[in-house]
């Protein structure tokens, strides 16, 4: 993927959000109170949790929810961190370098994302995330390999291109659930998830845009080229034209009417994803004494089209941890619906904890963006955890050792691997500082 130049817009914002903090201290501390109030009391009852996967699949390095995992605990660790080693005299300033660090971390996992799919193909590349000419990018792979990839597996092809803001959107998903569920404050994540979400908006609608059409000449070299150029504007064509003549980068102009419509259409369903109350500081709504609610939108392409969720979070009590999930999965003119179950977290004993995932659905037959009919099927995941706790000299109240079972049939899932039928075992770990 080419991290394309919708992103230049967001130092501009940050620009302005760090002189917004240059104010008075009066006015300061007015802004503190209005943005950080909410957190007073649900800082009291985190309980923080990081996870991290050791294997997930294979021993082959990374998948996408393993990296996503793996970085996100490591964020949220220095968020915290800052906070406490930072007087709250300067903890204002903390939010713009959050969200201006996550500018830059992005990239990371955007192409850890697209990356991941080759990974999993047996498919070796390089991952360029920093920043070169204004771009980031996956590297390494020949236009004969990319090119048979689509004219055998078109769905993974397309996953390809689609990989990168489906990292966006999980990890700022992921961010949200551990919020609702008091697993972590919301001044460690906010800077990271209101870029992300930011960015996947922008990301779709400049694509979109008619105005944003440079056009971008292929490298020389083969194996310095992105393995898609535009991630969006790319699956839109290889969606409509699977077998159309083979090259990387997608242009605004290289789209047919048709194709352009549907990329709009795509544009604007985008801003679904700011229906958000994370993006406004709330984190969660009170029911009663033991319940409280959250929920979220989100809307990304996925391999067959397009996919529209639904996401409600419940926490009761203490250790009650629920989300539903409703999708709408969209290929070319149809319409496929599934939900999924969770429950995060549960000790049934002292040193016994569990997390059950069970998902069904319909989707289209073998992937396809065209076909007009649908196949059921299903993932189930459970994790078991061992927890060790420490003793009173120790920083840690507990340390889990982790394992997970998954089980799906054909299908895609989110951060998912595979789209084929598939069963694996994970192996990691988690932690609970005191």
């Amino acid at each position: 993927m080419k991290l394309n130049r919708s992103f230049s817009i967001i130092p501009k914002l940050l620009f302005v959000s760090v002189l917004s903090f240059g104010q008075k201290k009066n006015e300061i501390d007015t802004l503190k109170n209005n943005y950080f109030s909410w957190q007073s009391e649900a800082e009291k009852k985190i309980t923080d949790i990081y996870p991290f996967t050791l294997v997930d699949y294979s021993p082959k390095l990374y998948t996408m929810r393993q990296f996503n995992e793996g970085y996100l605990s490591f964020y949220r660790i220095t968020s915290d961190i800052t906070y406490k080693h930072t007087t709250k005299k300067y903890q204002y300033l903390i939010l713009p370098i959050q969200m201006l660090a996550s500018l830059y971390l992005i990239p990371l996992t955007h192409e850890e994302g697209h990356r991941s799919v080759l990974t999993n193909l047996g498919i070796g590349s390089i991952s360029a995330p920093l920043f070169k000419k204004g771009v980031a990018k996956v590297t390494g792979v020949t236009d004969l390999t990319l090119k048979t990839l689509r004219d055998t597996d078109l769905p993974y092809y397309i996953r390809l291109h689609t990989a990168g803001i489906e990292s966006d959107y999980a990890l700022s998903k992921r961010e949200q659930q551990l919020v609702m569920f008091d697993q972590e404050k919301i001044r460690n994540v906010i800077g990271d998830f209101f870029v992300r979400r930011l960015g996947v908006v922008l990301y779709y609608t400049f694509s979109a845009s008619r105005y944003n059409n440079t056009t971008e000449a292929e490298e020389a070299n083969e194996l310095e080229r992105d393995i898609v150029g535009d991630d969006v504007r790319g699956a839109v064509r290889h969606l409509h034209r699977p077998t159309s003549t083979f090259y990387r980068y997608t242009n605004y102009g290289d789209l047919l009417p048709d194709e352009r419509r549907y990329l709009r259409n795509i544009g604007l369903w985008s801003l679904v994803n700011l229906a958000n109350p994370l993006l406004f500081g709330k984190s969660n709504f009170i029911i009663n004494n033991t319940l409280k609610a959250g929920f979220g939108i989100g809307y990304i392409m996925v391999p067959f089209g397009t996919m529209t969720e639904e996401n409600i979070w419940l926490k009761y009590k203490h250790n009650g941890n629920l989300a539903i999930c409703v999708r709408q999965y969209n290929n070319k003119n149809n319409t496929y619906w599934a939900i999924g179950l969770s429950l995060f977290d549960l000790p049934f004993s002292k040193h016994y904890a569990m997390s059950a995932i069970v998902q069904g659905w319909k989707q289209p037959e073998k992937l396809s963006f065209t076909t007009n009919k649908g196949i059921v099927g299903g993932a189930a995941n459970f994790r078991f955890s061992y927890r060790i706790f420490g003793r009173e000299s120790s920083p840690l109240k507990w340390l889990s050792v982790d394992g997970d079972i998954r089980v799906k049939t054909e299908g895609f899932i989110p951060e998912d691997p595979s789209l084929k039928e598939a069963f694996n075992v994970a192996i990691g770990f988690s932690f609970c500082p005191k």
